[in-house]
Formats: C-alpha cells, structure tokens, sequence
C-alpha cells in the first residue's frame, strides 16, 4: 500500500529514482509472497530504468536482489548473469556488502542447480566478505544456505550445527524469517532422523507464523503432508494440540534447552 503509493508520487514528481526503487521493492516483496512472476516482471522493470538513469549503486541493489526470484523461476543463466555484473560493479566501487550478497545468490544459484562444491565456496566467500564488517541478518541467511547445502550433501551433523548457530542469531536481530528458514531445515533433519512427530511440530509451527515467506511456507506445507501419513489420527492430533499453543520462542527455547 505505501510502496504503491510512493511509486503513484514518484511519477507524479517525475522522479525516475524513486519510482525505479519503488518497483524494485514491489518487485521483491511479490516474490516474498510467492508471486514470482509479478516479482520478476516489476523487479525487470526496475532494472531498466536504473540503467537509464546510471546510478551504479543502485543497480547492484536491483541486480543481487532480483536474483533470487529469477533462480525461483529456474533461469539459473539470467541469474548468474546479473550476479556476475554486480561483482564487477561492486568491485569497482568498493562495496563490501554488494560483494558479499552476490557471492550468496550465487551459492544459491549453485544450490539449486545441485552443484554442491560450488554452492559452498561461494557462501563461504560470502561469509568471509562479510567477516567483520557486517553483522545481523546477511550474515544468518547466509548460514541458512550453508546449512541447506550441508543437508543436500547428506551431512546431517554439521547441517544441523549450522542452523543451530543460525537461530539464535536470527531471534537477536530480529529476523524472525531467517528463524523460521533454519527451522524448517531443521525439521527436514528431524524427519530424515526419523522423529515424524517432532519434524511435523516444527513443519506446523513454520507453516502457521505470519512472518514466514511463501517458500517457507510451501517447505514446511509438503513435509507436513509426507510426515502426516506417517501417524496414526491420535498422534497427529496430539502433536496438533502441542503445536498450536507453543510460541516461536518457546520452541527454539526448547531446541537450543534453553530454560
């Protein structure tokens, strides 16, 4: 509502700036809602006109953060593409974070693509860009990717470790959907171990909380259909009833055995 409002006086003001940046966050949260398509299309746009108006730094922004919408869609080439053109640019100008968050999307590019190696020098470079210099939420997502990447390898232990140092730090900073992005791998971890009923608390508690994204959502929705098989009708209302009265707190509380 107030991005559309502020894109509605961008143009009104013929303010390419603010209209390109505008689109661009439009873009971004569409995706954040699962509406890839729309994300990519207004985020595209967006991209057109930095390019026009020739601010360097804002089209770094707009290159790292349509990536993972157009890796979502499956067009790996376009993504790297972008992300390879943000290296080069954030390179020039110096931007330490533009660096570290293209070495991300493109470790995620990597991850979906199933080209593990690749997928975790790139994160581990993201990560070592970031050592020291920024804190927070860039530095969890990134560990959230490398935990994925742990678990598709089949290194359980570590995967969980990862996402273990991850939550907690999530929750410090606020970033209640990195939380619940580590919590959702976790309770694949879980399912994989073979604790039906504690993975389908996790997957429930991801699927019911309004701060988690479209994809989390939909992860945490096709596990909890597998695991729900797996129970008989007393345990899952059991483990409905546990589910529903837990707070996200209490639930990384019990995780991490925090009192």
């Amino acid at each position: 509502m107030r991005l559309s409002e502020g894109l509605v006086c961008a143009e009104a003001a013929e303010d390419e700036w603010f209209a390109a940046y505008a689109r661009l966050n439009q873009g971004y949260i569409a995706s954040l809602l699962g509406r890839y398509d729309e994300g990519y299309e207004e985020m595209r746009a967006s991209l057109v006109s930095m390019r026009t108006i020739g601010d360097p730094h804002a089209l770094t922004l707009g290159l790292n953060f349509i990536s993972p919408t157009v890796i979502e869609l499956g067009y790996y080439e376009e993504a790297e593409a972008y992300l390879q053109e943000s290296l080069a640019l954030c390179t020039e100008l110096g931007n330490r974070w533009g660096l570290g968050t293209a070495y991300r999307f493109l470790g995620l590019a990597a991850l979906a693509q199933g080209k593990l190696p690749e997928a975790e020098t790139l994160i581990l470079k993201s990560l070592d860009v970031f050592h020291e210099f920024v804190t927070g939420w860039d530095i969890v997502l990134s560990l959230v990717y490398l935990g994925e990447i742990k678990a598709a390898a089949g290194d359980s232990l570590e995967a969980r470790r990862i996402f273990l140092e991850a939550l907690p730090m999530a929750l410090e900073v606020q970033a209640i959907p990195l939380a619940l992005d580590a919590l959702i791998g976790l309770a694949y971890l879980a399912a994989q171990a073979g604790q039906v009923e504690r993975a389908l608390e996790l997957s429930i508690c991801v699927s019911c909380h309004p701060a988690s994204t479209q994809e989390a959502k939909d992860r945490a929705g096709e596990l909890g259909a597998e695991l729900e098989a797996q129970l008989t009708s007393e345990q899952l209302e059991a483990v409905q009833s546990r589910a529903q009265v837990k707070s996200l707190d209490a639930v990384v509380r019990e995780i991490l055995n925090v009192p």
